[in-house]
């Protein structure tokens, strides 16, 4: 049996032939199944998903384009990339979520990840924030110059700013789903 996978946003759609030749597919998000539809092509049942998904989102006051993952969502994401997370961006992340505010400077991250300067901590938390949006399937927002601003993902900063010594400060999610983890986590 052949199965389609399709993100939107934060959510998958799993698609699978059914029956007298028609499509059935399940949206879920975090492994969580939220809606079934049946229809009679693939494309018709990854856009009556998609339509009940972006009608969820709207009612929880979310923009369709402009997702935030939930606490939950970032946790799972943090499960699946544990291994390629890293040393140095492990203790940038303990160094922020235990900071006053949740927030610290590039350079204050450099060194607490062991970083040269404040440009590789920007590198290492851009890389690390592109892998997270590519999992859970972020739409990131872009930078004057039409870049997608991949730190976005676990952190918020200056709009605009490409580089720099200013402040980062963790998202309340992200802050919020390093709690739902084991304390081995910040520590790996």
């Amino acid at each position: 049996m052949r199965t389609g996978e399709h993100r939107h946003g934060p959510y998958l759609v799993r698609t699978h032939p059914a029956k007298g030749g028609r499509y059935r597919g399940r949206a879920m998000r975090a492994g969580v199944i939220l809606f079934d539809a049946t229809a009679p092509t693939e494309a018709e049942v990854v856009a009556r998903l998609r339509a009940l998904l972006d009608e969820r989102e709207a009612a929880a006051g979310r923009d369709p384009e402009n997702r935030i993952p939930m606490p939950a969502d970032y946790a799972a994401a943090f499960r699946r990339l544990d291994a390629a997370i890293g040393p140095g961006r492990r203790r940038m992340l303990r160094a922020l979520y235990e900071a006053p505010g949740r927030t610290l400077t590039a350079t204050q991250l450099a060194a607490a990840a062991g970083y040269p300067n404040d440009t590789t901590a920007n590198l290492q938390f851009g890389l690390l924030g592109q892998a997270i949006a590519d999992d859970l399937g972020m739409i990131l927002p872009k930078r004057p110059d039409g870049a997608p601003t991949s730190t976005a993902s676990p952190v918020q900063g200056p709009d605009g700013q490409r580089d720099g010594d200013f402040p980062w400060t963790m998202r309340p999610q992200v802050a919020a789903a390093i709690g739902l983890l084991p304390p081995a986590f910040l520590h790996g």
